[in-house]
């Protein structure tokens, strides 16, 4: 569902609200919205639900998504050209994903997996002592 900036801004300045005090406001829940172009910059999203949220070509910069919940996205990283580096703390801050029964994993991760399918280099995987987030992109590549 195709989303405007007015009411994502909407739905971030209610989510801050609701992680100041969970009783007041409203857990920001983005699952299956299109905001593609949008701005987050500086947007508190922490705990949110991006469950296949589509952030082609989104404003990442500094924004705070430690702990959000995630799943989908991570699965066709060269599909949404999402440049995860502008996260702030993107080599410290942690998601959720289901895929991997709810293993917390670092961002950067994610940007390497995106390397390894970009690049279509198979032996970035290294990195990750061939870990979950490895054999998805091994997959990824194997059928592309």
């Amino acid at each position: 569902m195709k989303i405007m900036q007015e009411k994502l801004d909407d739905i971030i300045a209610q989510h801050k609200v609701w992680i100041n005090d969970y009783k007041q406001g409203t857990r920001a829940d983005l699952q299956n919205y299109d905001i593609r172009g949008l701005d987050l910059k500086g947007a508190d999203l922490r705990w949110a639900n991006l469950w296949k949220t589509d952030f082609q070509d989104v404003g990442f910069t500094n924004i705070n998504i430690n702990d959000a919940y995630f799943y989908g996205i991570f699965f066709r990283p060269n599909k949404y050209h999402v440049d995860f580096t502008k996260i702030k703390n993107y080599e410290t801050t942690t998601v959720c994903v289901f895929r991997a029964g709810w293993r917390p994993f670092l961002i950067k991760e994610l940007v390497i997996c995106q390397k390894m399918i970009e690049n279509k280099d198979k032996n970035l995987a290294i990195l990750y002592k061939n870990t979950w987030m490895a054999d998805e992109c091994k997959k990824i590549l194997k059928n592309s």
